[in-house]
């Protein structure tokens, strides 16, 4: 609560906390002070070996 604290006194409107959503334990902890879930991700990798070029890259708008 002491961030939340030296926030409130700078004005800052909200904060944020990030867990990943298979720990409970943290996500139990953060609930319990009142925050809320307000979004999931997911996030989507490939590995480089994986990739292969097909040309030269152009950059457009």
């Amino acid at each position: 609560r002491g961030a939340e604290a030296w926030a409130a006194q700078r004005g800052v409107f909200a904060v944020r906390v990030r867990t990943q959503t298979h720990r409970e334990a943290a996500a139990a902890f953060y609930r319990s002070l009142g925050y809320t879930a307000v979004k999931q991700q997911t996030v989507f990798a490939r590995e480089a070996h994986e990739l292969r070029p097909s040309g030269p890259a152009t950059l457009r708008d």
